[in-house]
Parts: C-alpha cells; structure tokens; sequence
C-alpha cells in the first residue's frame, strides 16, 4: 500500500514493503517459517520466508504459493483450504539484473479429512423416543478415531461413540449433529436440522361429576379436561371405570353407573387417550376417583337441643359432605348460616360442602327464625377429614451443575392414620417422578434452571397430598468466555487465535465440545478449545460477531459472542523541516494509529531500495553537489 505524503525534497513514498536480504546464502533459496508446518488438516496456514543470495541486493521478490496466491513479500503466508498437494514457487530478482527461481513441487500436502454422515433407525415417534444411530463417516487419508466421535441431539443431548442410542424425553423437532476426527487429527462435522420429530400423546386428563356418593346406587359422569388447542375429533377417548383391565366405554364424556358393596366402595378409574395421527397414548389412573358410602354418613344437626356429635370420619380430600338442616318444628325458618370450619361459609338450606385439607373441623350453624329468634348450634371436631401431611427438606437450594441434592422425608400421619410408605413419590420438577425411597431421595439435577420439587404422600387409606419445596432449587449454568490474540494486520490479511477463558468451576475437562462461528461466512469449527482463523479485510476497519457454543459433558450448552474490530494499519510521516541549503539536517517522525517498536520502522533517504537506517525518528542530513535543486524521495518501511 503506497500513502503519499508531500514535502519539499519530492513526493514522499510510504510503501508497506521492506526488501532487506537477512541472511547471507550463495544463491537463492526459501524455507517454511519456525511455527509452520508443511503438511496438515485444512485450512493449513503456512508463512513463507525467503533467503536471497547474501553477495547481492534484492530488488524483487514474486511468489506463487500454489492455491492461486501470489506475493511479493519478504516472508507471505497463505491459506491451503482444499485437501493435495501444491508446488510453491520464488523468484528472487536482484539489483544486478539477475534472478533466480526456487522451485518446490509437492511442499505443501493438505491432508484429506474424513467425510461425515450418519443414519438412524427411525426418524419420527412418541416420546418417550428411543433411536439407534449408526455412524456412516467414510476416513480420508487415515483411519477415524473413535474416541473423538461426539453426537449432539438438539440443545442438551450428547453421546459419545461410534453407534450411540438416545432417548428423546420431551416432543418437538431436533437437529442431530455428529463431530467425527481421524489419526491426523483432521476434523468434520454434519448437522441434520430437524432430523428427529417426537410427537406428544395428549395428556388424559378427566374429572368426575361426583367425587363421594351417598346411597347404594348412582350415575357419575366423567368429562375430558383438553387444552382449547387440541383436537378432539382425532382422538380415541377409552374409559375402565373399575380398573379391571376392560374399557367399559368410549367417548369425549360418558355416564357410568356406581354401586355400593358393604359400607362403602371406593372405585379407581382408568383413562387412555390415543391421538389417531401420531399413534401417541397416555394413560392416567386416577385412584379413589369415586367414593361410595352408606347414607347414615349424612350430617344431621338438631335445633331445640344441645348435643354432642362425635367426630366424623372420612376418606380422603376432597371429601364432600351433606349437611342437613333440622330446625325447631314449632317456629319457621326465615334464613341460615353455615360456618364450616375451614374459613367458609354457606347459606343454602341443606348444603353440600367439599373440604380440601386433612384435620378437624369445628362446624357452626346459626339458624334464624321468623319470630325473630336466633339459635345457634357449635360443634366442635365435628368433621375429621383423613390424610397425611407431607413435609420435606432440601440439602441444597443453590448451586452450580451438576447439583446433587438430598431429600429428606419429615412427612407426618394424620390422626393415626399410617402412612403408605409405597405410595411416596417426589416430583423433581423437571417432569422427572421418581417412586419410592420413602425416608430420603438423592438426585443430580444436570441442566441448569430452577425447579420446584415436590413430594407426594398416601396413607393406609389412600389418600393422597402433595408439599412444594419453598422458593425451588437453583442450578446455575456455566458463563462461556473467551479471549482474542490478534496479529498484525498485512496484505489486508490478519492471523486470529481465540482461547477459551470460561471462569471456574469450570474448565476444558468439563466440556466434550466447543463450536466456533467466525462471523465472516466460513463453515463453522469444531473441537478444541482454542481456534486460529484467518480473516481477510475488507475497507479499513472490519467488524465481525464471534461466537463460541460450548457443551458440557452433561449434556448442556451455553454461547457467548462478542465483537471483533479488525483495523487496517495506517502509516504516515512528517519531516520537521523539508527544505534548506545543503548539508541540510532535519529529523522525520512517523504517524501511525498503533503502537510500534522502533525496529520495524526503517527509513530509505534516497530512494535507491536500500534501507539507510533502522529508527523511530531519525536526523538525516541532506547534501546537493549540482548547482541545480535536488530532490530526495523518503520511504518509510512498516515491517
């Protein structure tokens, strides 16, 4: 590149080029730089150095690097992307009118690398989805390693080995990638996008009309709870209202008929729901969904008297109750009010009251006569509703992944009423439920996020309740990071290496996969935890989004990006005086936008190509032995 910068002597020349022979050969001859290798995967940069006879002066320098590069530099270097063999070239012409061509065939080998595809068993299904894949990479010029295959399924998934299997948990689409590496070292990488589809079965989801019966016969109806997206035209609805392994019915909703055996019956319901498209079902018991008793289970108050009534006792919550009004036959009743004991109240004359929660209840009732009299009747524990309650405790609540954490089970009986310790079941609010291990549960949450864990317990008489951990559990991910090492800038090319800098507890040992996107166009590199790239300039400054994605052995992946700003050197220099009477002295100072050392700055004062001196800001004296005006044209070599 050539700036102009005008002064008195004459047109002074800036050229980016410095042309000193270094090393003192009989003839002409050019090597690979330290650093730099001969042979290796693509892209493969070398840098080039030339060793010019010693007995003369170089005048020019012409390469022809064999991947359609030339150059005239000093010491180039290029990009060999495509996989064979290139002949490099020199020639070296001198100040003499002589030149010389060093010729090499075959320097330069660019290995081929592998080329990378895979299959699988099935492509599509219903989770959860099992699939077999098989690798189908065919080696290039070695043999693949296989303790570098990786496979990536969607964000989270990762599996190591030739012919891995995979269990896709949750629906949706999932681009499968595969990272495969040979003996040389040489990498390649294939993305299927939306290469695996797993279907979801809608979720059987019901409710009974009546969840507790009084008599000894009774219709229960049983209605479908869809989301309002969902089709239902598509569905195959099958009901076991006695769970005896026979569906008794069909349909959106059906009406079924409940009889009594002894004092009460309690029946579990069974629903499967099909989606007649994908082929999905789900399949959901619900247990004491209808509760079967003898009407003397009817709660009659007196009015005129003072009683005592024993507690009443129930099944499980919800536990729906009728209350029967019995007032003075003597007056009329003008209104009445119902206080049930669990912060509601009621004013229906003979009212039906659902209680939620185990315990006892005190049960009120004020009863208010056209006379004007008011009788009231308090009774206390008059209700008992059955059921355990369930407690428990988290060992951690926050911390990095993986994140294993101990539960423990401080669940307590009601009122006697033993607890079912097959019944346990923990929620780990990941859509992971895990039955069983009553007293205590340890589990490794490998993927960041919060989550509400929950515990599920059922007495001897099967009642069920449900506790949630306060505030959930944390799991904090890792925070990708990355450093940038940039060279110079020359022949509008530029050397960048990138390390990853992720902060601890995390490290290179921690993570199977790192992808780099270079944000200039180039396929993307996968691999190791450090990535060199070459960019070519475009205008004098070029800004460029880098990404890194790295995944961790758990499964995980976190990104990060950040902006590179590529700027071309700019070079310029002022001489303090630049005219005068011969000898005539001044001193040049050069003008760059980035720091440089003094030696890469060489000056020629005479514009013969021969570098006078090796300075950042020189004096030179300036001679005229002609009676005439003398002008001296002034480089400036940025090396």
């Amino acid at each position: 590149m050539i700036l102009p910068s005008i002064i008195t002597f004459r047109n002074l020349i800036i050229l980016p080029l410095l042309l000193v022979a270094t090393f003192v050969n009989a003839q002409g001859d050019f090597e690979v730089q330290p650093g730099s290798s001969t042979s290796g995967c693509g892209p493969l940069i070398v840098n080039f150095e030339s060793l010019p006879d010693g007995a003369k002066t170089v005048e020019s320098y012409l390469w022809d690097l064999g991947n359609g590069t030339n150059s005239i530099l000093e010491k180039p270097g290029t990009v060999y992307t495509t996989d064979g063999k290139y002949n490099v070239q020199l020639v070296i012409s001198y100040t003499d009118g002589s030149s010389e061509t060093i010729n090499k065939p075959d320097l330069i080998e660019v290995y081929e690398g592998p080329t990378v595809d895979f299959t699988s068993n099935v492509s599509s299904g219903c989770f959860p989805l099992t699939i077999d894949f098989t690798n189908t990479s065919i080696a290039g010029d070695t043999t693949l390693d296989s303790s570098k295959t990786i496979w990536q399924f969607g964000e989270d998934g990762v599996a190591m080995g030739e012919n891995p299997s995979f269990t896709f948990t949750q629906s949706g689409e999932y681009d499968v990638k595969l990272f495969v590496e040979d003996e040389n070292g040489c990498k390649s990488a294939i993305t299927k996008p939306g290469f695996i589809t797993v279907s979801s079965p809608v979720e059987a989801n019901f409710y009974p009309s009546k969840y507790t019966i009084m008599g000894d016969s009774a219709n229960a109806d049983f209605i479908l709870s869809l989301p309002d997206s969902t089709d239902s035209s598509n569905l195959l609805l099958e009901w076991d209202f006695d769970n005896d392994g026979t569906y008794d019915s069909t349909g959106d909703s059906t009406t079924y008929n409940f009889n009594r055996i002894g004092d009460s019956t309690f029946y579990d319901v069974r629903l499967r729901v099909t989606n007649l498209n994908t082929g999905c079902s789900d399949d959901t018991l619900m247990v004491n969904a209808v509760k079967m008793y003898e009407p003397d289970y009817d709660i009659p108050f007196q009015y005129g008297t003072d009683f005592e009534g024993s507690p009443r006792e129930y099944s499980c919550p919800p536990a729906a109750l009728s209350f029967n009004i019995q007032p003075d036959s003597d007056k009329e009743v003008f209104n009445q009010l119902w206080v049930f004991g669990d912060g509601t109240t009621g004013t229906f004359k003979n009212p039906v009251h659902i209680y939620t929660d185990p315990g006892k209840y005190d049960t009120k009732l004020t009863v208010y006569y056209s006379d004007g009299s008011i009788e009231t009747v308090i009774k206390n524990n008059y209700v008992e509703i059955n059921g355990p309650k369930p407690a428990f405790t988290a060992s951690e609540k926050k911390g990095y992944f993986p994140l294993t954490v101990t539960f423990k089970n401080y669940s307590t009986e009601n009122d006697g009423n033993e607890l079912d310790t097959a019944g346990t079941s923990w929620s780990l609010g990941n859509g992971e439920i895990i039955r069983g291990y009553h007293d205590s549960l340890t589990y490794t949450f490998t993927q960041p996020g919060i989550y509400s864990p929950g515990l599920s317990v059922r007495d001897v008489y099967g009642c069920e309740n449900v506790a949630i951990l306060d505030y959930g559990i944390e799991v904090i991910g890792f925070q990708p990071d990355f450093l940038i090492e940039q060279s110079p800038v020359c022949e509008d090319v530029v050397q960048v290496t990138f390390v990853d800098n992720t902060p601890p507890p995390f490290d290179s040992s921690n993570f199977v996969l790192y992808e780099w996107d270079f944000g200039d166009g180039s396929p993307n590199v996968f691999g190791d935890s450090r990535a060199l790239h070459v960019y070519q300039l475009f205008g004098d400054t070029t800004n460029i989004e880098v990404k890194l994605k790295i995944t961790h052995e758990n499964g995980g992946s976190e990104s990060v990006s950040k902006t590179l700003e590529l700027i071309k050197p700019q070079i310029d220099f002022q001489a303090d005086e630049n005219f005068g009477a011969s000898p005539f002295t001044t001193s040049f100072s050069p003008d760059l936008d980035y720091p440089a050392d003094s030696k890469i700055l060489s000056w020629d004062f005479d514009g013969d190509g021969v570098v006078d001196t090796v300075a950042r800001e020189p004096w030179k004296t300036f001679y005229n032995h002609t009676d005439d005006t003398l002008f001296y044209d002034v480089t400036l070599y940025l090396k």
